[in-house]
């Protein structure tokens, strides 16, 4: 999958993500984990290293059922998305996605054409019938995005994130591919 969108400030480049991709990911991922706390972990434990994280990119890009997507301004990774399954048949037409967007890229619509990117893929793919998301309960704009494409609710995690000595509630959401 590559495409190129028209955002606000110039044109999201978005693609899968190869090996080589690794380094700069890794880079990416310790950016934005310290300039929110949406995210499931906090920074400074992210402890994949370069090698690990390029074989779990070359795992995602042999998966039928998985993908992996960066999305770029000019040469600047803005943007990731990836949604991962399992391999096994009683569950591989399922799986959860994770999204992030760097602070300085936000309200441009970057994370709903990544969103919009991901359920394409997921369509296209004839195998994924169900995508899943968490989702902090005091992240109001993510909520009215994924709503906006038709997720629903389906549970409330409580206690699932422990952020800043305090526990967080998260939602559950879910979207019926057809």
């Amino acid at each position: 999958m590559k495409r190129e969108v028209q955002v606000k400030g110039g044109t999201l480049l978005i693609r899968e993500a190869v090996p080589d991709d690794a380094e700069r990911i890794i880079e990416y991922i310790n950016v934005v984990v310290g300039e929110s706390d949406n995210l499931g972990f906090d920074p400074g434990e992210f402890k994949t290293g370069v090698d690990e994280e390029r074989k779990i990119l070359a795992n995602y890009l042999e998966a039928d059922n998985m993908v992996y997507l960066v999305g770029f301004m000019e040469d600047e990774r803005v943007a990731i998305a990836n949604f991962s399954s399992s391999k096994r048949p009683r569950r591989r037409h399922t799986g959860e996605f994770g999204m992030s967007v760097k602070k300085a890229y936000w309200r441009r619509g970057i994370g709903q054409t990544m969103l919009e990117a991901l359920i394409e893929w997921a369509k296209g793919t004839g195998i994924i019938r169900k995508m899943i998301l968490r989702v902090v309960t005091y992240n109001t704009a993510a909520i009215c995005l994924y709503e906006k494409f038709g997720f629903k609710r389906v549970g409330i995690i409580t206690r699932d994130l422990m952020i800043h000595g305090e526990f967080v509630d998260t939602i559950l959401m879910g979207l019926e591919i057809d």
